[in-house]
């Protein structure tokens, strides 16, 4: 078509210009040019209609097909759920039968959408072309049928599944206890050190929030903790022994969980207090300049007025240093008991490490008698080994040899056991 389009936009070209000069037969011309014009748009027109034939013949072969997909698609789904019906009702089949729907969920979700556009189509397709509508409409209502049984079976093991509601939501709290303990032990192990003042105390702050919440949890670990005890007693079985494998995580998480919570307050709280020292060390230096300025003017009083009026600001001054005593004994008694917070690190560090050389000694001393013990065993063997030697010459100069060999080991045994 649109080759022969560029032919008929020559034509129409050269029949402009046949008009344009005053062509002797100009009428006839136009009558040709608007009879080949009428028959190319009458042609065009069918071309169209064919086109659009085609297009809505090919929309519903593969309309067809799609619905005969989908609807293999939910009878997997069907076989999927019918083969939940061999479960039983213990901690396997629960968690199996859980762990099946669970993904059914997400299956679902998408041949609903599916469905959804398909039905869209199927009522663009019947307006178009009417004589297929019947087909269509019984193919979609096979799909819809087929739709609704899969939904009434899924239904009918939901209500299986919660007639052992404890045991689900036991496993569903357990599930969601342990990804809270996972992003709490996340959210403490990412906060900060504070630079500043404000910061401590905000870090502080939101550090204490984590413990409410904490402290809000109690009560659900103490409970999950129980019952999975119950659940798990004198049963045998994989899932019994992974279910154990994770109550002895949930245990160990949340003692780790409060370990690591003491142990940042106690870094936030020595660091409030170092920032708190920081801050009073540096006014107290401040107002010890101050003092120390005032100190070093020296005046000679001229008249009694002017000593009178150099005793009441030096009054005034000792008055000041009175009401500082506060502030400067807190600073000094900060560093005095950091000082000694040190030293007992020290002695706890050095006598940690007395230990620590003492117990490597001792395991030195246990290997080293071990060896000895096999080396006297070795040399022992060798003596027995005499045994057999003949009492002629040749006997008598192998024992000599193995014995006067034997002499110096032996002499090196005695020191290594002095």
């Amino acid at each position: 078509m649109k080759a022969n389009a560029d032919k008929v936009q020559v034509v129409n070209e050269l029949s402009r210009h046949l008009l344009q000069s005053e062509h002797p037969n100009a009428e006839e011309v136009l009558a040709k040019e608007q009879q080949m014009n009428l028959r190319w748009a009458e042609l065009r027109e069918i071309a169209d209609k064919k086109k659009e034939t085609l297009e809505l013949a090919h929309d519903i072969n593969n309309w067809h097909v799609e619905c005969q997909e989908t609807m293999t698609w939910i009878r997997d789904k069907a076989k999927l759920i019918e083969s939940t019906d061999e479960l039983g009702d213990d901690l396997t089949g629960v968690i199996t039968l859980q762990r099946r729907l669970s993904g059914l969920e997400r299956d679902l979700a998408a041949i609903q959408a599916k469905l959804d556009t398909l039905q869209s189509e199927a009522d663009r397709l019947s307006s178009e072309k009417p004589e297929e509508a019947e087909i269509i409409k019984e193919k979609a209502g096979q799909m819809t049928e087929i739709w609704q049984d899969l939904k009434h079976m899924l239904k009918v093991r939901d209500e299986r599944l919660g007639q052992a509601s404890d045991l689900q939501r036991f496993l569903q709290n357990l599930d969601h206890f342990q990804q809270w303990l996972t992003r709490t032990e996340t959210a403490i192990a990412s906060e900060d050190i504070p630079n500043d003042l404000a910061e401590a105390e905000r870090l502080l702050a939101e550090h204490a929030q984590i413990k409410e919440e904490i402290d809000a949890y109690t009560d659900d670990y103490a409970q999950m903790k129980d019952y999975g005890q119950k659940v798990v007693e004198g049963q045998e079985g994989a899932q019994y022994m992974f279910l154990r494998e994770r109550l002895k995580a949930l245990d160990d998480g949340w003692q780790n969980l409060q370990k690591m919570w003491e142990t940042k307050q106690s870094l936030f709280s020595q660091s409030l207090d170092l920032l708190m020292f920081m801050r009073d060390a540096k006014q107290a230096e401040v107002l010890l300049s101050q003092q120390d300025n005032f100190l070093a003017k020296e005046e000679t009083p001229t008249s009694t007025e002017q000593a009178e009026n150099l005793i009441k600001q030096q009054e005034a001054f000792i008055t000041t240093l009175d009401a500082n005593d506060e502030k400067i004994n807190a600073v000094i008694n900060f560093a005095q008991q950091m000082n000694l917070r040190w030293a007992e690190l020290r002695e706890i560090a050095d006598k940690k490490k007395e230990t620590l050389e003492l117990a490597h000694d001792i395991n030195n001393w246990h290997v080293e008698c071990q060896e000895t013990m096999t080396w006297i065993r070795d040399k022992a063997k060798l003596i027995e080994s005499t045994d057999e030697l003949g009492d002629d010459l040749t006997g008598v100069i192998t024992l000599q040899r193995r014995l006067s060999g034997l002499e110096r080991d032996l002499a090196a045994i005695q020191a290594k056991g002095t």
